[in-house]
């Protein structure tokens, strides 16, 4: 027989876990939506702080085409390596004395994540 402090639990988790989710899901569209414009304004940004109007060399629609590749091969890149932490931190689990260490794994993935520069179209044309 299912008590109904055990249905609410259940719902709280429910219900953290679908805010978790859709607040990564929008995080991710957002970025991608706003790909294409980051060039943009960095290059006004670039403009303002140094004086002079930067010229990638390229078209709108290819820097914007170049925004979006970029962005999308970020993410890609994380979400694979995600699907490899999260696969070794479940095989992880079931060892004995080693299931300790997924929550490690998983804070030295974020932190790496967080802290790795991935050079944007407007760095990578400076440079």
């Amino acid at each position: 027989m299912v008590h109904l402090a055990d249905t609410w639990l259940l719902w709280l988790i429910f219900a953290f876990s679908a805010m978790v989710v859709l607040f990564y899901t929008f995080t991710l569209v957002a970025n991608l939506l706003a790909a294409p414009f980051n060039s943009f304004l960095a290059a006004r940004v670039e403009a303002l702080v140094t004086g002079q109007q930067p010229d990638s060399g390229r078209s709108l629609v290819g820097d914007m085409a170049i925004s979006l590749r970029d962005e999308l091969r970020c993410i890609l890149y994380i979400l694979w390596h995600a699907l490899l932490i999260g696969i070794l931190g479940l095989l992880l689990l079931f060892v004995p004395l080693f299931g300790i260490l997924t929550p490690l794994l998983w804070f030295i993935f974020t932190a790496w994540m967080l802290a790795m520069s991935i050079p944007t179209t407007r760095s990578a044309v400076m440079a």
